[in-house]
């Protein structure tokens, strides 16, 4: 009975991550001009911005702004889908690399969905690195939340013996 419980628990909460996502990612216009917004070479803006960083640019705040947003929130943004996903997904029948595989894939479908729907929204970038960065959280979070199912298992496992 308590599987059951932590199983649908965990798909709700899988559910509103995906909502919470879906607003970040969908829930507002870009400012970005027309001319710019399919970026098919994957961190290529990414690369400027670093060059930039380094050689101290004019526009080093934009490109620090750009590394920071673009770069790092990808990833830290879809880490709690996998960390869902994977929680939803761990099963005695399922591997735990089973697990880890399929929520990552997952998410770069939940990414992808993403992307697609931003071509009709006015302003917003579409990016082939977004979906990468965004598949690396995802995958980031269902390994942490995989370690940390192992982690409580042994020491779940250890009490147990002590008693």
């Amino acid at each position: 009975m308590i599987g059951i419980w932590r199983r649908r628990t965990s798909w709700l909460i899988t559910l509103f991550v995906l909502l919470a996502l879906s607003w970040i990612a969908l829930g507002h216009r870009g400012s970005v001009p027309d001319s710019q917004r399919f970026r098919a070479v994957p961190f290529e803006g990414m690369f400027l911005a670093i060059s930039c960083v380094f050689t101290n640019c004019q526009s080093v705040r934009n490109a620090y702004w750009l590394l920071m947003i673009n770069g790092i929130g990808n990833v830290v943004v879809f880490a709690p889908l996998g960390a869902s996903l994977y929680t939803s997904l761990e099963s005695p029948e399922f591997s735990q690399i089973g697990a880890v595989t399929s929520a990552a894939f997952m998410g770069m479908v939940v990414s992808v969905a993403f992307e697609v729907v931003q071509i009709w929204i006015p302003g917003r970038v579409v990016a082939l690195d977004d979906i990468i960065l965004n598949g690396a959280g995802t995958l980031a979070g269902a390994v942490i939340a995989s370690l940390v199912y192992r982690y409580a298992r042994s020491r779940t496992q250890e009490t147990l013996v002590q008693s």
